[in-house]
């Protein structure tokens, strides 16, 4: 089975984000993802259409990039050493179909991706 959800655009930050590569220094991240889901589930662009995703604002899911970033950095701890993550920091996730972060509360089975490793070498199980 597909997914049934499908981006169906972005909108970029107004201030750019400065990286390390002389090369390419700015960068625009992604502010809000509006992602757009199929409905009952079918398979992206079966129902709607390829090109008619914005038309749909009803089918529409939002993705709000500060907030999942404040949540994580609040809430979510790392369930092999319990220590918190850094701002902007992306764990491991050892638990693929998990429900997410809900507010008020951690991502469940997430690791930095130090203690992953660590994991790894030592082939214990996560507390």
């Amino acid at each position: 089975m597909h997914d049934p959800l499908v981006v169906a655009f972005t909108i970029r930050r107004p201030w750019p984000k400065r990286r390390h590569n002389p090369a390419r220094s700015r960068w625009w991240p992604p502010l809000i993802t509006v992602w757009h889901r199929e409905p009952s589930g079918r398979d992206a662009g079966t129902v709607c259409g390829w090109r008619t995703h914005w038309r749909h604002p009803h089918h529409w899911h939002l993705q709000v990039h500060p907030t999942q970033t404040l949540k994580r950095w609040l809430w979510s701890r790392c369930a092999w050493c319990g220590g918190r993550f850094r701002w902007g920091t992306a764990p491991c996730s050892l638990d693929w179909n998990g429900p997410g972060p809900r507010w008020f509360r951690g991502e469940p089975m997430v690791l930095h991706g130090e203690c992953d490793t660590e994991r790894s070498k030592t082939k214990k199980p996560v507390p």
